[in-house]
């Protein structure tokens, strides 16, 4: 085989695996997104009220739980409230 049609060979091989390579990623992209959709409608149900601490799986006890829920709730309403100060302060 002459030297330069085997570069040639090598060129377009090279090129049609990072095609399919291309291809695949794309393929599983777009999976988990689907994927991702499903665990969002799946979790548009309650699977705990507002307040309740479930069994964990580490065994920390309720009252270090409960003090971590809350402070996490404080945390979470801090941020939310930021962002949408920020949000009505850029709108004006």
């Amino acid at each position: 085989m002459v030297p330069s049609l085997a570069l040639e060979l090598q060129n377009i091989s090279a090129l049609h695996i990072k095609y399919h390579v291309r291809e695949s990623l794309l393929r599983l992209e777009q999976l988990q997104k689907s994927k991702q959709k499903e665990r969002l409608s799946e979790e548009g149900t309650i699977r705990q009220r507002f307040g309740e601490i479930e069994a964990n799986p580490i065994s920390l006890p309720e009252e270090y739980c409960k003090q971590a829920v809350e402070q996490l709730n404080t945390d979470l309403a801090s941020h939310l409230q930021c962002s949408f100060n920020s949000r009505s302060n850029i709108g004006s």
